[in-house]
């Protein structure tokens, strides 16, 4: 069966790297308290961090949900290790997370649920709750509404992390080549540009689960039914 290219439909990630001041929900009536809850969320979410498999470096991607939407992007990088990744439906934000910063956010929970205050409080008053980009999270509209092809092999659509720097971006790419090639993934296409890394596998039942715990990966997804190949797409307008 025949597969188109892939086509540039998705919608990129809301990340936005030159952030604006002014963000920040209003101090929670128990700072303490608030602090306390965070950290026992953080403490979860940072075991269950342990089950994604793969990545091009060894940082973990951390989900931060918000207390409410906020207006700009609040600047988690301003802690020592977190990177920001993507902003998912307004309220989640996905950092990696070195070592060392996964223990500065348990450190400054810590403070804050011990004495009410902190350095770079405000960051902390906005987040809701810590969590992890599970299986279920990576599963695209089309795949969670039509389900897997019945058939031994088939093809899915992936979506990576963007990564701003040309040098991640060629790391990403090759770490997951040589991790589906080594699993035994046939990869018919691929798009690379500074907002969107895609990759189409075909895969087994078996397989497509293990891309659903890859922590690069963003979405997997079903091909469309009808698309542009990528020399169509990057074709001059005129």
């Amino acid at each position: 069966m025949a597969y188109e290219h892939l086509r540039l439909e998705k919608e990129a990630p809301l990340t936005e790297r030159h952030r604006r001041r002014g963000f920040g929900a209003a101090a929670p009536a128990d700072p303490r308290g608030h602090g306390s809850a965070l950290l026992r969320s953080f403490e979860l979410a940072r075991r269950e961090l342990q089950q994604d498999i793969g990545g091009f470096d060894d940082r973990k991607l951390l989900k931060i949900r918000l207390r409410e939407r906020e207006r700009q992007l609040p600047d988690f990088e301003l802690i020592p290790g977190l990177e920001i990744v993507s902003q998912e439906e307004n309220t989640v934000v996905l950092a990696f997370a070195s070592e060392a910063g996964l223990a500065e956010v348990e450190a400054r929970l810590s403070t804050l649920a011990r004495v009410g205050a902190v350095t770079r409080k405000e960051l902390l008053y906005v987040i809701d709750g810590f969590d992890h980009w599970t299986a279920d999270d990576r599963i695209g509209a089309a795949l969670r509404e039509i389900g897997r092809p019945e058939a031994d092999r088939f093809v899915l659509d992936v979506e990576l992390w963007p990564q701003d720097q040309p040098a991640r971006r060629e790391a990403l790419m090759v770490s997951f080549r040589i991790w589906y090639e080594q699993l035994g993934m046939e990869r018919l296409d691929h798009l690379v540009s500074t907002s969107l890394l895609m990759v189409r596998l075909r895969c087994s039942n078996g397989q497509a689960d293990q891309l659903l715990r890859h922590r690069d990966i963003r979405t997997v997804d079903l091909p469309p039914r009808n698309g542009l190949s990528i020399n169509v797409v990057l074709t001059d307008v005129n």
